[in-house]
């Protein structure tokens, strides 16, 4: 509605809820590089999933959301693969009323040439492959295997808004070794090489950081998951292949830098015992020449900050951003493969309710 049959003019009045649907004009700051109609798309993307009841807070989903799609967060642990974790919920997925029809029969877009029914249901006819398929899934930016934190997923619909998770601003918190460089950077790797670093101290690791804030050109590491003429670095590397040409440095921003904690030389040093250090010799499998001795400590203050009664230390936890932990996932998949999972009146199983509270339905 023109704005002067609403009391309009420059600054007459604010838009509120009672204007929906809400129509009107508004200005964007346009920054240099994009072109006007991939923001336009853009924030298209984002009206779309507002008129459907999305974004962060606005609504729990239900079961009137079925085939369910949307984006939620996993907390995931150190260790596992990213797509390992992706490939194990798909299989809980597949199965699961919540990304079915409310009829139950299986929407159109589910499933994909690679579908076979999921590792811990084998032997499954064709037909019943048919009845039971993954919806599309992905993930909105890839976690090394030591790296523990949110993993954001997006099922279904929610697939076409992960694309801004991965232009975002992402923080990070590291441990690293002076002295030290492994093959791939990673600690559980071999050591390449190892330098001088006793005349390292906080005040020379402070004078450093300020090179490492802004704009940088930052070189990708020999093992990552970047592809070369369609074959990742890390494939080259393990296989021992030269690669076809050097590795390009990429753009990036780093917003801020601090150096949060500092461990002197030897303070965090591995205990010995005749020149050998103990997790050596546990790697090694071998006998310790004698007991270990105890070792005074001083504990200052120790709390109880919160307890779990037996039987619920696998009870979900909110996280900020509720994230699922990882283990609502891992519990379920143990009792999906041993065929023990119990279900609500409403046909739900534990998982299944805690991912209709935490995801963001779009």
């Amino acid at each position: 509605m023109p704005p002067d049959r609403q009391g309009g003019g420059s600054g007459s009045r604010i838009a509120s809820l009672d204007d929906r649907p809400l129509s009107g004009i508004f200005g964007i700051n346009k920054p240099s590089g994009p072109l006007s109609m991939v923001l336009l798309d853009d924030i298209k993307e984002l009206f779309a999933y507002n008129r459907q009841g999305g974004g962060s807070g606005s609504r729990i989903a239900s079961l009137d959301d079925r085939p369910l799609s949307g984006i939620f967060g996993i907390n995931k642990p150190s260790g596992p693969l990213s797509m390992v974790l992706l490939d194990d919920i798909k299989e809980l997925f597949a199965y699961s009323s919540l990304f079915k029809n409310p009829d139950g029969s299986l929407p159109a877009e589910n499933g994909g040439r690679g579908w076979r029914g999921g590792k811990r249901k084998t032997g499954l006819s064709k037909a019943e492959r048919k009845k039971n398929a993954p919806p599309k899934i992905g993930q909105g930016g890839t976690l090394d295997p030591l790296a523990d934190g949110v993993l954001v997923v997006g099922v279904g619909r929610g697939t076409k808004q992960l694309q801004r998770f991965l232009d975002c601003t992402k923080e990070y918190r590291s441990t690293g070794l002076l002295g030290t460089a492994t093959t791939s950077y990673d600690c559980k790797d071999p050591i390449l090489l190892r330098a001088p670093f006793q005349h390292v101290d906080r005040e020379t690791i402070l004078e450093a950081l300020p090179r490492f804030r802004g704009d940088l050109k930052q070189l990708p590491p020999y093992f990552s998951a970047i592809k070369m003429d369609g074959k990742r670095l890390f494939d080259y590397a393990r296989e021992g292949l030269e690669l076809p040409r050097p590795i390009e440095p990429r753009n990036v921003r780093v917003e801020q830098l601090e150096l949060v904690e500092w461990h002197p030389v030897g303070s965090h040093a591995a205990i010995k015992m005749d020149g050998k250090r103990l997790f050596d010799y546990a790697r090694e499998g071998l006998e310790l020449p004698r007991p270990i001795e105890p070792r005074n400590v001083r504990v200052e203050q120790l709390e109880l900050v919160e307890w779990h009664p037996a039987g619920s230390h696998a009870k979900d936890v909110a996280l900020p951003g509720n994230c699922i932990e990882w283990h609502v996932f891992e519990k379920a998949l143990k009792e999906f493969e041993e065929d023990t999972v119990e279900r609500d009146e409403q046909g739900l199983a534990e998982w299944e309710r805690i991912l209709l509270s935490r995801i963001q339905p779009c």
